[in-house]
């Protein structure tokens, strides 16, 4: 206790923490700092405000001024990745809608399995197809059976897992849509080198979730193309 000049005890005052103020953070620092985590090519506000130690607020603060600066890219709402070093569009196809694998087309490409190279990034997913045009390329997402939601695995691409269709169901996809008139055959296509046992097991549940003439015509365009 302390007292006053009157002889009168008074409580002593409290003391006023000063603390530096903290440096706000600039678009430049902000893409020197996610530039250390190059694994990771596309970035949320939560990985962010880890990464960087930020208040939410803050986050939001650099994400804005990032993105009209034109240093960060809004891929989608809270899906950001840095303009110097955008994703491949097959990591980007993976992130825009989930779930779905690249397959179809693009998977056909990547596997060599036709020779064409594919500008639009096609996928096969089990909601509504759809179309996303982002990064200067066109994304479409096809509607397959939940049943038939299986066939890929983890490749790596640039050093980020995109899941990808198998060699054998990108090519049973592909029929797939044939089948339902929404594809056709491409003559240059190269079957060589598929796993016809792996091909033959995937193919028998098509052929039960298709039932009817379109698993018949399945099992027939199968056969003309020799792939069973």
């Amino acid at each position: 206790m302390v007292k006053n000049m009157n002889g009168k005890s008074r409580l002593p005052e409290k003391k006023i923490a000063r603390t530096r103020p903290k440096k706000f953070m600039t678009p430049a620092r902000l893409q020197t700092m996610l530039l250390k985590y190059p694994a990771i090519p596309i970035f949320t506000q939560r990985d962010i405000r880890r990464f960087l130690s930020l208040t939410p607020r803050q986050v939001i603060r650099a994400l804005h001024q990032a993105i009209d600066e034109g240093v960060l890219i809004r891929i989608k709402p809270g899906l950001y990745c840095l303009a110097v070093r955008p994703p491949s569009s097959f990591i980007a196809a993976n992130y825009l809608l989930d779930p779905s694998y690249v397959s179809l087309e693009s998977a056909l490409s990547y596997h060599r399995i036709i020779p064409e190279n594919v500008y639009t990034i096609t996928s096969v997913t089990p909601k509504p197809s759809k179309k996303i045009n982002r990064l200067n390329r066109e994304f479409s997402y096809h509607k397959i059976n939940r049943q038939l939601y299986f066939g890929y695995s983890n490749v790596l691409i640039g050093g980020t897992s995109v899941l990808m269709a198998e060699k054998e169901k990108a090519v049973l996809d592909y029929i797939y849509f044939v089948v339902q008139g929404l594809r056709k055959i491409n003559q240059r296509s190269n079957f060589s080198k598929l796993d016809k046992e792996r091909l033959k097991t995937y193919a028998f549940t098509f052929k039960n979730v298709l039932k009817g003439r379109k698993s018949v015509a399945f099992s027939n365009l199968l056969r003309s193309l020799k792939l069973i």
